[in-house]
């Protein structure tokens, strides 16, 4: 008889002493025997299983499935649909249902593709590879990418040997990132987003973006702040638009208005607010940003309304209110030595902003 389906075979013909042993007994246990012998894996490779391979359960250190010359690395069973790979001992791979853990560097020397999150403390590529969280493709290489790229905090993304030339990725990052480009492989174009990093040397930023304009890689570290604008000595950094109003060379507000009827200022004012009318000539100016202190200082000009009357003088009283935000001036007419109110007037503040 066959095996009982746990793997255990009877005996089909018990023979007895004394008995005379027939042929037909004796050959049926022999084709049993021979059948279960065939139904058998050979040990030198030339059977080929027909159906599932059960081993046990095994550890870590001395897993189900595992060598003769090396007892504690293999396979075993970590428990209900959760596989392990261990190696001298060590778990290396965790693989569940839910999805695959590494121990250690996981490297590819060829397409790596995904449709999630790529996660991890450290990320080299050496031969291209790079997933872009734009449109999925790698940088460097075409491909199908990874949705979505996030490194915990201290981890590091390296993309300097080979052909690992990033071209564009949003990719986020959280804290304490470090990004290090080889010389013969920079950054092309795109940003890629940091975290509150606090570590402001050149392989890291201190939050904010990783700017990419050609060829060049800016570091936060590398643009202006508000305190090197006020210096204004600084050859080494890049202004950018919302610092630029911080040099002492460049205007903080300024603007054009209507001196008649109801004073106001015409579109286009930089950094001006209201018009407060104090009488005929005299204007009170709001500052959208307050300065530092009243050590400001402005120019100013008026054109008068018809053709052939003299031209117009902005000035003001030593009485006149001036704070730090805000600025109150007199239009005259220099030939009657009057206030009067003005078509047009221009006026532009300099200073140190608070």
């Amino acid at each position: 008889m066959a095996r009982n389906g746990s793997g255990t075979m009877a005996v089909s013909v018990t023979l007895v002493d004394g008995n005379t042993i027939l042929a037909s007994e004796h050959n049926t246990n022999n084709t049993d025997f021979a059948a279960e012998i065939t139904n058998s894996v050979a040990v030198d490779g030339q059977s080929t299983l027909t159906g599932q391979l059960k081993s046990a359960n095994g550890t870590v250190s001395a897993p189900g499935i595992t060598f003769g010359s090396d007892l504690n690395s293999g396979f075993y069973r970590i428990g209900a649909d959760n596989i392990g790979l261990t190696l001298g001992g060590t778990k290396i791979v965790d693989a569940s249902a839910t999805g695959v853990a590494v121990t250690g560097t996981l490297s590819a020397s060829g397409a790596f593709t995904g449709s999630s999150t790529l996660q991890g403390t450290t990320i080299t590529a050496t031969t291209g590879f790079m997933p872009d969280a734009d449109d999925g493709a790698y940088l460097g290489q075409s491909g199908t990418g990874f949705a979505d790229l996030f490194l915990a905090s201290g981890g590091v993304i390296n993309w300097n040997a080979g052909n690992a030339t990033l071209t564009h990725s949003a990719a986020l990052l959280t804290s304490n990132v470090a990004l290090s480009v080889g010389t013969s492989n920079p950054v092309t174009a795109g940003t890629v987003e940091l975290g509150h990093a606090t570590d402001t040397t050149l392989s890291r930023a201190s939050a904010g973006r990783l700017a990419v304009e050609g060829s060049n890689v800016f570091m936060a570290s590398d643009v202006a702040t508000q305190a090197n604008q006020e210096t204004g000595s600084s050859t080494s950094v890049l202004v950018t638009p919302g610092r630029q109003h911080f040099h002492p060379g460049h205007p903080k507000a300024g603007g054009n208005f209507d001196g008649s009827g109801t004073p106001a200022f015409r579109s286009g004012d930089y950094g001006m607010g209201s018009i407060t009318d104090g009488g005929v000539g005299i204007y009170t100016l709001a500052l959208d940003t307050a300065f530092a202190d009243t050590n400001y200082w402005l120019t100013a000009w008026s054109r008068e309304a018809a053709v052939g009357s003299d031209a117009g003088v902005l000035s003001a009283f030593a009485a006149d209110t001036k704070t730090s935000s805000t600025m109150q001036v007199r239009a005259f007419n220099p030939e009657t030595n009057a206030l009067h109110d003005a078509t047009e007037i221009g006026i532009m503040f300099w200073g140190d902003y608070a």
